[in-house]
C-alpha cells in the first residue's frame, strides 16, 4: 500500500479539512480554530447538521455524526458544536434505543440508507449514531450508545451480520461495541467473522474502511483473516495518484485521509 503517495496527493489536491487531518495526524498539531468554526457554522438551530452540508436543509442524524467524527479526529470533541450535535442525536433516540431519520428528508430524495421508512436504514443509522457517540467517550452519551448497541446486537443474523446494509451497519456496530468495552465479546467476534466471510474484490474502499476502522480500534491483529483480506483488497483499489475512490467513483481526499489514519494502526507506513 502506497501511503506516502496517498499523503502527497492529499497535500497537493485535498480540501482544507483533509489536509488538516493529515497534518494533525503526522505532526500532532492542534486543530485550526478557524477551520473548526467553519465546520460549526454549518450547524442548524436544532444542533444538528443539514443534509449534505447544504444550508437551509433539515438536520440529519448521519450528517451530524459525520461532523462529530471530523471533530473527534481533530481532537476537538469538546467543541460546543459537538455538544449541540450530540444533544440533537440523543433527543432523536427512540425509547427502544434505535434511531431513524426524519420523514422531512423525503422531499430531498435522500440516499437509501437515510430512508425514514426503511428497516435497513434504521439499523444502519442506529449503528452510525451508536459508534459516533461512543467515540466521544462521555458517560451520558455512552448510556445512549450502549442502549442502541444492545438493540443492534439483538438483530445480528446467524452469519454474524446485521441485515440490510450488512457491511456498513455491521462495521459501525462492531466499532460501537468495541468502544463501549466489549472488545473480547462473542458478538464482536461473530461480526468480525461474518465480515471476513463476506469480503471480496467487489467491496469498495468506503466499506473496507468502515470494517478496518473497527478492527484497528479493537486492536485485532493484522494477520487475522478478515483484516488481511480487507487490506489486500484495499491495496488493489488504490489509484495511481495514491487516492481512493468514494461510492460515486470519485477520488476522495477525506476518505483517503481516513484510510491513511486507519491502516497506520496496522503498522502500514
Amino acid at each position: 500500500m502506497r501511503i506516502p503517495e496517498a499523503i502527497q496527493w492529499i497535500e497537493q489536491s485535498g480540501n482544507v479539512l483533509a489536509q488538516a487531518k493529515i497534518t494533525h495526524m503526522l505532526e500532532a498539531t492542534p486543530a485550526d480554530e478557524e477551520l473548526l468554526d467553519q465546520l460549526a457554522a454549518l450547524q442548524n438551530d436544532d444542533g444538528g447538521f443539514p443534509l449534505n452540508g447544504v444550508a437551509g436543509r433539515p438536520s440529519t442524524l448521519n450528517d451530524s455524526c459525520n461532523i462529530i467524527r471530523h471533530f473527534v479526529e481533530l481532537e476537538a470533541s469538546d467543541h460546543p458544536a459537538v455538544v449541540a450535535a450530540s444533544r440533537f442525536i440523543l433527543d432523536a433516540q427512540s425509547p427502544r434505543g434505535w434511531w431513524r431519520e426524519s420523514s422531512n428528508l423525503a422531499m430531498y430524495s435522500p440516499p437509501l440508507w437515510m430512508d425514514s421508512e426503511s428497516d435497513a436504514a434504521l439499523i444502519f443509522t442506529t449503528a452510525v449514531c451508536s459508534a459516533s457517540l461512543a467515540l466521544l467517550d462521555n458517560p451520558e452519551v455512552n448510556v445512549a450508545a450502549d442502549k442502541a448497541n444492545t438493540w443492534l446486537l439483538g438483530q445480528i443474523a446467524n452469519n454474524g451480520l446485521l441485515p440490510g446494509f450488512r457491511v456498513e451497519a455491521t462495521g459501525w456496530a462492531m466499532l460501537a461495541a468495541v468502544l463501549l468495552g466489549h472488545r473480547e465479546s462473542r458478538p464482536v467476534k461473530r461480526m468480525l467473522g461474518g465480515l471476513g466471510d463476506l469480503i471480496s474484490n467487489d467491496w469498495d474502499a468506503p466499506s473496507l474502511a468502515v470494517m478496518l476502522n473497527a478492527a484497528g480500534i479493537a486492536r485485532i491483529p493484522r494477520m487475522t483473516r478478515a483484516v488481511t483480506q480487507a487490506i489486500n483488497v484495499l491495496r488493489n483499489l488504490q489509484q495511481p495518484n495514491g487516492a481512493w475512490l468514494n461510492e460515486d467513483g470519485l477520488p476522495d481526499p477525506l476518505l483517503t485521509a481516513w484510510i491513511v489514519r486507519i491502516v497506520r494502526r496496522f503498522g502500514l507506513r
